[in-house]
């Protein structure tokens, strides 16, 4: 609404604006923003021609403020717990939507608040929702915008052969034992120094066609 104050017989005018956009109502001044086009207005109030005096026009200036919109991103999800470097946010918006703060939910997530920087190494591993609270500006309330980041545990693994030291007569492949947390199957073996015969995908070892010897079997688990 309008505030109208005066002398005399003031009332009973009528209301218009320029620029074209701003939704008004000639009777009562009242404007309404959502159905106005973003711009600064000259609104006009002409008191009524009365007793002999002509028509006063009187004005004012309004301005509609655009939405701030936003949306924020962080390129990298999901982080492995491994990645002790900052991981910054990506933003992207219009109108006033710099200068906001940054929180996230469940707890376990280190985020810079002002940044939105975080930092995986530190973090308990989850999926977590990230909010980025644009500021109240320009008659505009407070604009909450969300995303999602995840943070993987690093996988551990453990590697065995029960049977070992095998006799160089076994012709049978000999299996091993793979136990771990996380996302550690799907990798491959490798031994050192040169002549165990073992498959490279389940990690089984073949004695008799072996050079005897002590090897170190190694485990890879692939990058997740």
């Amino acid at each position: 609404s309008v505030t109208l104050s005066g002398t005399g017989a003031y009332t009973g005018g009528s209301y218009g604006a320029s620029p074209a956009g701003l939704t008004l109502n000639a009777s009562t001044g009242a404007i309404t923003p959502s159905t106005s086009t973003p711009n600064t207005y000259t609104v006009t109030y002409t008191i009524p021609a009365s007793a002999g005096c002509a028509a006063v026009p009187v004005t004012t200036s309004v301005t509609i403020t655009a939405a701030p919109t936003a949306t924020i991103s962080y390129s990298g999800t999901p982080f492995c717990k491994s990645v002790a470097t900052a991981q910054s946010v990506t933003i992207n918006g219009t109108g006033a939507y710099t200068g906001g703060s940054y929180g996230s939910s469940p707890a376990g997530l280190i985020i810079n608040s002002s940044t939105g920087a975080i930092t995986p190494s530190t973090s308990t591993a989850g999926t977590y929702t990230v909010t980025y609270t644009i500021p109240a500006s320009g008659g505009c309330g407070t604009v909450p915008v969300t995303t999602s980041v995840t943070i993987t545990a690093v996988p551990t693994a453990t590697i065995s052969y029960a049977g070992s030291p095998y006799c160089s007569n076994v012709a049978t492949a000999q299996s091993v034992t793979l136990n771990g947390t996380g996302a550690y199957t799907g990798g491959s073996y490798g031994a050192a120094p040169a002549g165990l015969t073992l498959n490279a995908g389940t990690g089984a070892v073949t004695p008799s066609t072996s050079t005897p010897n002590t090897y170190t079997v190694t485990y890879t688990i692939p990058a997740s």
